[in-house]
């Protein structure tokens, strides 16, 4: 019985640990012009992919935002979130075709979407209206996928 407890203790400290680190992980890469431009590429030549391509780069630019909001740049971290606006609408366009990774594109999205609300708290009161309405968006083209994610 006593094994059976350590285990257990054993199996959930794992779990936290690899779950933490795969957590920090998403948040540290954050990729530069060529490898976005990269990511682009593969997601045009690829419409199977294009869903889970584009929630990695809009990402990107929530990552990048939030790094550039926290050193004062807003008005770079309001274009970057304009670019995650326009990443958001091309997911958006992607999921009529069919495609590959939906499920994947969806846990992206909803990691993204914890870091806008991160950014969003984290943002003076004068710019938290360019936060929510990236966070807005972003939201509906999520919950579009879910569903099809259910529909697939």
């Amino acid at each position: 019985m006593r094994l059976i407890g350590h285990g257990v203790v054993l199996s959930t400290l794992v779990a936290l640990v690899c779950g933490t680190s795969f957590a920090a992980n998403i948040d540290e890469m954050v990729l530069g012009t060529q490898e976005l431009a990269s990511l682009q590429a593969r997601a045009d030549a690829s419409p199977k992919e294009q869903c889970y391509l584009y929630a990695e780069m809009a990402h990107q630019m929530a990552e990048t935002a939030a790094k550039e909001m926290s050193a004062g740049d807003v008005d770079k971290a309001t274009q970057s979130l304009a670019t995650l606006q326009k990443y958001t609408d091309r997911i958006h366009g992607g999921l009529s075709s069919d495609t590959k990774k939906l499920k994947d594109a969806e846990i992206l999205m909803r990691h993204t979407a914890m870091r806008l609300t991160e950014l969003l708290h984290n943002t003076s009161t004068e710019d938290q209206p360019r936060v929510v309405e990236a966070l807005k968006h972003f939201e509906k083209v999520r919950g579009e996928l879910m569903l099809a994610i259910f529909n697939h």
